[in-house]
């Protein structure tokens, strides 16, 4: 199953987001909900809506999320490489 939706953020700030051609749906109203609802510290966390899950990862300020169907287990790791990716 594929990710559906990434998105990174510093605090409430979206600094970069994607979606797949295939997503339609209210997830970008969605994830800001969700980024309010964070706590500020570094940590990693899953939340549950509807069908989907939306998995983040917090490091130094940077909110790394991605959105995948229920049945889709994501690893952190694939969190990880994408901070990894974005900090160079």
């Amino acid at each position: 199953m594929p990710i559906l939706y990434a998105l990174i953020s510093r605090e409430k700030t979206v600094l970069a987001e994607h979606a797949a051609t295939s997503t339609t749906g209210n997830f970008a109203t969605v994830t800001r909900v969700l980024l309010d609802k964070m706590p500020k510290n570094d940590g990693k966390m899953t939340y549950v809506y509807d069908d989907y899950v939306f998995h983040y990862e917090k490091q130094a300020g940077i909110c790394y999320l991605c959105k995948s169907w229920v049945i889709f287990v994501v690893s952190y790791r694939i969190l990880r490489t994408i901070s990894l990716t974005a900090t160079g």
